[in-house]
């Protein structure tokens, strides 16, 4: 299964760190508007789904696999008794839900950008 998933090189960012966790076609057809990406959704049987910063969704004609959500499960590793999973040294999060039987059927990618000076505010 490793075969298929396409690591981060040492020098790249963290939105590789966390497209890296993905099945490589699915990270590959990512890169266009990729800057405004908020939330990625792998819904089994579903077309993958795409949330941006400035409200717009997109859903590709591709379906998500079996094969998908145990990819990225696998490059994950263990979530939480919650169903989440943060991404080492990022402030990106993931999430997995599960069916009746337990198994994952939903994974949620949510990517988290450092804004500086944002918290600012909340020191006065």
């Amino acid at each position: 299964m490793t075969a298929v998933i396409a690591r981060p090189t040492q020098g790249t960012g963290e939105l590789e760190r966390l497209l890296a966790l993905m099945p490589r076609d699915l990270a590959s057809s990512l890169h266009s508007e990729i800057e405004q990406l908020e939330e990625i959704v792998l819904d089994l049987h579903m077309p993958l789904r795409l949330a941006y910063g400035d409200g717009h969704l997109v859903e590709l004609e591709r379906r998500t696999s079996r094969a998908d959500l145990e990819t990225v499960k696998y490059a994950v590793g263990r979530f939480r008794d919650d169903g989440r999973r943060g991404v080492d040294g990022t402030l990106h999060r993931i999430s997995a839900a599960k069916n009746d039987d337990g198994q994952i059927v939903r994974i949620t990618l949510r990517i988290g950008r450092y804004v500086p000076h944002v918290a600012e505010p909340l020191r006065k």
